[in-house]
């Protein structure tokens, strides 16, 4: 008995962080170090002995290597980034990520390289990074008001240390980035409430456009009346070595624009 009000209890909590803004658990989780370190598993430290080596081996890397490296950007310009300017910025980034890993080729595809490759990056190029998804987020925002059909989706793949973490990053994520909020699937299994306490590693996957395709409703049990509606969320399990956020923003031009994996704390760098 007491078991099962332990998860009803610990399931009602996700809910209610995920619908309110009263409780903030953006920032316990993302502005305070300490208790950052408190909610990680073992897998955080060991990326912590990585970072360690890998903040070696860069030191000698030249900025040609990594052109955001030593970025500054005019405080005035970063305001006025153009959505091509956005694209290119963040498509650099994309590439780095992908040679970082590459090169470190530590954890499963590289997973724990890619994590770890904007603690890289002076603070400066993180706040030109977030400052350009603010600005195809908000053109897709735009595209979206004028015709929902066609354009403006943004997709958000969230990789997690636990449900806690992966909860908190969509609460910031989504309020920052002003895109619509829906409702959390996944949080039961037949009715029946996870236990969040031992869920392990988390991936949320988020959808603008609520298309939840039949294949996926079949898998996870769920009905018509559980087609995706803007704004709505999946909880799953996951088991790679990847953590941080792949974005996706599709615009009315129709160039691909798919962006990983981005800081799970990415807008502590800007003022919105």
């Amino acid at each position: 008995m007491f078991s099962a009000i332990k998860l009803f209890l610990s399931s009602l909590l996700l809910l209610i962080v995920w619908s309110t803004d009263i409780v903030e658990i953006s920032a316990f989780l993302l502005n305070d170090p300490v208790r950052r370190q408190i909610i990680r598993g073992p897998f955080y430290y060991e990326r912590r002995k990585v970072l360690a080596k890998t903040t070696t081996t860069t030191t000698s890397t030249s900025t040609e290597t990594l052109p955001l490296q030593n970025y500054t950007p005019d405080e005035d310009s970063v305001l006025l980034l153009s959505v091509s300017e956005a694209t290119r910025i963040l498509g650099e980034f994309d590439g780095d990520v992908a040679q970082f890993a590459k090169e470190e080729n530590i954890g499963m595809g590289g997973g724990v390289s890619a994590s770890i490759y904007y603690t890289t990056l002076t603070e400066d190029a993180l706040k030109r990074i977030a400052q350009a998804v603010c600005v195809l987020v908000n053109q897709a925002n735009q595209e979206r008001e004028e015709d929902y059909t066609s354009s403006g989706r943004v997709k958000l793949g969230i990789c997690a240390e636990d449900c806690m973490e992966a909860l908190g990053v969509l609460k910031s994520w989504v309020p920052s980035l002003k895109l619509p909020r829906g409702l959390l699937h996944g949080m039961d299994v037949d009715g029946v409430p996870i236990d969040t306490t031992s869920f392990g590693p988390a991936y949320i996957k988020y959808n603008t456009g609520g298309a939840m395709t039949f294949s996926e409703m079949r898998r996870m049990g769920l009905g018509l009346d559980s087609i995706w509606k803007p704004g709505d969320a999946v909880l799953e399990g996951y088991d790679g070595d990847f953590r941080g956020v792949h974005i996706n923003v599709e615009l009315k031009d129709g160039v691909f624009r798919q962006y990983g994996v981005l800081p799970l704390n990415l807008f502590d760098y800007i003022d919105l």
